[in-house]
């Protein structure tokens, strides 16, 4: 029975002396869901960090298409964020393409992964990015098009309708 005390007490005193009782760095996104006009430029997209942050560690970012298609409505982007020791926000832009399509808003979906130095990831470590759609559709009124030419050419001497 003495042993099974001292191992417990060996198990729970080993980690403290190990240093793993300061709390550790853990990354998330910001927000959920982020949203940028189709004709925005980019979305800026904010990390943050909490807990212990005495330390330079890193995390990565990844894009990937929702409804969204990379090259055509956004830049794909990944890489690697480096948090300086004391820094607790950090950012990456996603260029947004401009495409001059009517279409519904689209989404572009993001992923935090591998974080260093014992750092973890939190619970918002995926989100959202929705591109807002900024043309507006053009409605043509087929009936008072044609109603339109047919007058124009009634009130016209025949030698001017088909020049």
């Amino acid at each position: 029975m003495n042993v099974k005390v001292g191992f417990l007490v060996a198990i729970l005193l080993v980690p403290l002396m190990n240093g793993f009782s300061q709390p550790v760095s853990t990354f998330q996104l910001a927000w959920a869901s982020y949203t940028v006009a189709e004709n925005g430029g980019s979305g800026d997209i904010t990390v943050t960090r909490s807990g212990d942050t005495s330390s330079m560690i890193t995390v990565d970012y990844t894009t990937r298409d929702g409804t969204a298609t990379a090259g055509a409505d956004y830049n794909a982007q990944s890489g690697t964020l480096t948090f300086a020791a004391g820094e607790t926000n950090n950012t990456f832009a996603i260029p947004i393409i401009d495409d001059g399509f009517v279409e519904d808003d689209e989404t572009v979906n993001l992923t935090l992964s591998n974080p260093t130095g014992g750092a973890m990831l939190g619970a918002q470590s995926n989100a959202v990015l929705t591109i807002r759609d900024n043309e507006i559709p053009i409605v043509v009124d087929t009936i008072r098009t044609v109603h339109s030419i047919r007058v124009s050419l009634i009130s016209r001497a025949p030698s001017e309708c088909f020049r």
